[in-house]
């Protein structure tokens, strides 16, 4: 069936695909809905009403027989179709859940191999109730399969005066394949809550979720792609609304895949951009406490390869980012296993200096038990910049790169290095780069900066870099700067700073070729302890530190 250049309005779905008899081997295949180019494509207004569309037999839905979601276009059982350079939008009284592109399947699809298609596609929804809505959902995948979704260009405007437990979601193609690519996409979920009374807006804002695979190692890319998450609130004067759902700018769960999420070259990197709009001053007060995470790559099932390269991940120029929920720029908690890790020359910047309250921040986390990847670890030339709250007596803590993937007795080397980290704001502990598990791991040329701010009896904690006792062979630690480690303090608590920490349990480590200043403890009352580089731990193996030079540290407390 090719379905091309139609205006279709009135309706409560606009091209629609069923498939008798229900199973899994018959499949909806071949169809091409909008062709090859913008003069193919079609223009769909769907949802005409707010009744589910039903016809009446059994042949539309696995989940409910005879009804399914309104939407632009659905397949029940679709394999191998094409839908491209179609414009689709809702009408604005729609307050069912609903779909641009949706494909529904009870599971994958069998025997068959097949291309999906979804690609050019512009799709608007608007939605005022709290319900679900997906801009393109791809419903099922099989191993030998290629999912396509490219160049689509997706906004979900959703305004909710209720309380919302719903997920929007841009593209969900987190099915199983043997390759794919969902590339310079341009996604956008604006999340108005606008509630009378004190409520609570649950769901989960989730830009791309991408394939997977099982079998050796295909790719998986996701390449130029723009992601926009914004949450604003607008509530009346002594009422609270508050957001706490789950932001993921782009999400992916392992299955011996090759990850490519950015590329080096200009363009090809992904920009996600997350923020929140509170409401305006003199009305109701605004709480925003979900986690947020630009990439996270999760799973059990071991990744062959994992780059993610070149991407700029935060809250943009103009915009503040106000939750107190956990912060992390690029996650990876997935297990790692036969090839190559390569997280570089990303950009990572989000400001909470307008927030009374900092939460946790990470620019680069990772928590694998897992990881063998004899092809290279690296985590080099990113730059990581961090504001916290300028509110006295805000807690926080900030954490440039967090690593902990591995074991005791890990065999996987790692590498830091070139890597750019700037912390600043109220918090009670910042932290520039903090490791445990590896062979041998290298930390060396990275540039890390520190300004932090206490009060009150709040305890101040500051550490360049952290190396734990349970790292299992050679540490090599050398030729980073610090270019400040500051707390501005006027608290009774302790303070404490130190550019280099390294405790008891490593084989070797090599401490070197520092210039280590700029260390000051602030005017408080409590006890500070400040220096260049600490060991601790004791243990039986070496612990070489030379060519170092420690100089101008500042002690200002007047309890040492």
């Amino acid at each position: 069936n090719k379905i091309y250049g139609n205006t279709i309005s009135g309706v409560a779905v606009g091209v629609y695909f069923v498939t008798t008899p229900e199973t899994l081997t018959v499949q909806e295949s071949g169809n091409d809905v909008g062709g090859s180019s913008l003069s193919t494509g079609n223009t769909i207004t769907y949802g005409i009403s707010n009744t589910a569309p039903d016809l009446t037999i059994n042949l539309v839905s696995n989940a409910t027989a005879g009804t399914t979601i309104p939407s632009g276009v659905a397949f029940k059982n679709g394999a191998g179709n094409n839908i491209r350079y179609n414009n689709i939008t809702n009408v604005s009284a729609l307050t069912l859940t609903s779909a641009g592109i949706y494909c529904t399947a009870s599971t994958a699809p069998v025997g068959i191999t097949f291309t999906n298609n979804y690609s050019d596609n512009t799709i608007t929804i608007t939605q005022t109730a709290s319900v679900a809505n997906t801009g393109i959902d791809f419903g099922s995948g099989i191993a030998t399969g290629t999912i396509t979704c490219n160049n689509n260009r997706v906004t979900i405007n959703h305004t909710s005066t209720a309380a919302n437990t719903a997920a929007d979601i841009g593209i969900k193609a987190n099915y199983v394949a043997a390759s794919s690519s969902v590339n310079f996409n341009v996604v956008v979920l604006n999340e108005i809550f606008n509630p009378t009374a004190t409520l609570t807006h649950s769901g989960a804002l989730t830009g791309i979720l991408l394939p997977s695979g099982t079998t050796g190692t295909p790719t998986m890319t996701a390449i130029g792609d723009s992601i926009t998450i914004s949450r604003s609130i607008s509530v009346p004067a002594t009422f609270t609304a508050t957001f706490s759902g789950a932001n993921i700018g782009i999400s992916g769960v392992t299955g011996a895949t090759t990850f490519q999420i950015g590329n080096t070259g200009a363009g090809n990197g992904n920009v996600i951009t997350m923020y929140e709009i509170p409401s305006a001053s003199g009305t109701g007060t605004s709480t925003f406490s979900g986690a947020q995470t630009g990439i996270s790559i999760v799973g059990a099932t071991g990744i062959a390869n994992l780059y993610i390269l070149n991407n700029t991940i935060g809250n943009g120029r103009t915009f503040k980012n106000y939750s107190t929920g956990t912060l992390i720029g690029i996650n990876h908690a997935a297990t790692l296993s036969g090839g190559t890790l390569n997280i570089s020359t990303n950009a990572i910047s989000f400001d909470r200096s307008l927030a009374s309250a900092t939460g946790t921040f990470t620019g680069i986390s990772s928590g694998s038990s897992t990881v063998t990847m004899p092809g290279g670890y690296s985590v080099s030339d990113n730059t990581i910049l961090f504001t916290g709250s300028q509110v006295a007596g805000a807690t926080g803590t900030a954490t440039g790169i967090s690593n902990t993937d591995g074991t005791t007795g890990s065999t996987v080397n790692k590498s830091f290095s070139n890597n750019t980290i700037n912390l600043s704001g109220v918090m009670t502990t910042g932290t520039g780069i903090t490791f445990n598990y590896g062979n041998t791991i290298n930390v060396n040329n990275n540039s890390i900066s520190i300004n932090t701010s206490v009060s009150g009896t709040q305890i101040a904690t500051v550490t360049g870099i952290i190396s734990s006792s349970t790292v299992s062979t050679t540490v090599n630690i050398y030729s980073n700067i610090f270019n400040a480690l500051n707390v501005t303090s006027s608290s009774s608590g302790t303070c404490t700073i130190f550019a280099i920490s390294a405790t008891g349990g490593q084989a070797t480590t090599n401490i070197y070729n520092h210039d280590i200043s700029n260390i000051s403890s602030g005017a408080g009352t409590g006890v500070a302890t400040i220096g260049g580089i600490s060991i601790s731990g004791g243990g039986t193996v070496a612990t070489n530190v030379y060519k170092n030079k420690i100089f101008n540290l500042q002690l200002s407390n007047t309890n040492v």
